[in-house]
């Protein structure tokens, strides 16, 4: 893969649980590194739901291989998040992995 496409910094952020005073769970997503990556738009679409249109647009994000990165992190790109849904290695070597991930949806 050519470094010249690797351009786009992207923020790995890992998610948080914490027990709040009246017992409950309370989530929060911290930066735990930021890399290097490619972004391509894949797919969008919009449905109605409960009344209003929702928008999903996903994109496929080329990173350097992280072991650590999964389905349970978000990345953040641009001030945008998106939730991950696959991580796939690319080559099925241990350089590089392809992260499908949504944007417009909570995560």
């Amino acid at each position: 893969m050519p470094l010249g496409k690797m351009r786009h910094r992207i923020n790995i952020q890992t998610i948080g649980r914490t027990t709040d005073n009246m017992g409950g769970n309370a989530t929060s997503y911290s930066t735990t590194v930021t890399v290097w990556g490619m972004v391509e738009p894949v797919v969008g679409n919009e449905r109605v739901e409960g009344q209003q249109i929702e928008s999903r647009q996903r994109f496929k994000f080329t990173l350097r291989y992280n072991s650590n990165l999964t389905t349970d992190d978000r990345l953040n790109y641009d001030s945008t998040d998106f939730r991950i849904l696959s991580i796939v290695k690319k080559y099925d070597i241990d350089k590089y992995q392809v992260v499908i991930a949504e944007k417009g949806v909570a995560t």
